[in-house]
């Protein structure tokens, strides 16, 4: 990742990466051989799990009773047929009033009360949350996830909220 990525996007999330990350991340920088030891406290953290797709079930209506008005959360799927895992996160908190919620560094995340999550315009699912639906456009998304429009069916949908120490 070159020093400009790292300004725009990783710089912007410095306040939840916090300090001793932060100066691991600069000092890797310059020098690529240094080791990072402010990772270790990752591997030993919990992160509660608010929505589990194959313990709670696929469906909106249990997604927004176990999500909405829960900042500061990750979404991450397991492709379907691939080991593709796809991950977002919401800094804001998941509501189901048909209203879009603007984060600066992550364009539009949003919810509807008739749908689960979706992240930019194209990258959502609808009534059923096992299947999501992708449709590429340039001037939202950085990386081409796939080359056209397409549903892909996901085998698990996991939620869950970061917290501070």
């Amino acid at each position: 990742m070159s020093g400009k990525d790292i300004v725009a996007k990783v710089k912007p999330y410095r306040q939840f990466l916090g300090l001793n990350l932060w100066d691991d991340i600069s000092i890797k920088i310059m020098d690529p051989e240094a080791s990072i030891s402010s990772l270790s406290y990752l591997l030993v953290k919990k992160f509660p799990s608010n929505f589990l797709g194959t313990r709670d079930g696929f469906t909106y209506k249990i997604f927004h009773r176990l999500c909405d008005n829960i900042p500061g959360t990750v979404v991450v799927i397991k492709i379907n047929g691939t080991n593709e895992i796809l991950d977002g996160y919401n800094p804001l908190s998941w509501i189901s009033n048909d209203q879009f919620k603007w984060f600066a560094t992550t364009d539009i995340i949003g919810c509807a009360n008739f749908r689960g999550p979706f992240f930019g315009k194209y990258f959502y699912t609808r009534y059923d949350i096992k299947q999501w639906n992708y449709v590429h456009n340039d001037a939202d998304y950085e990386k081409l996830l796939r080359s056209d429009e397409i549903s892909l069916l996901i085998d698990e949908f996991k939620v869950f909220q970061v917290l501070k120490n």
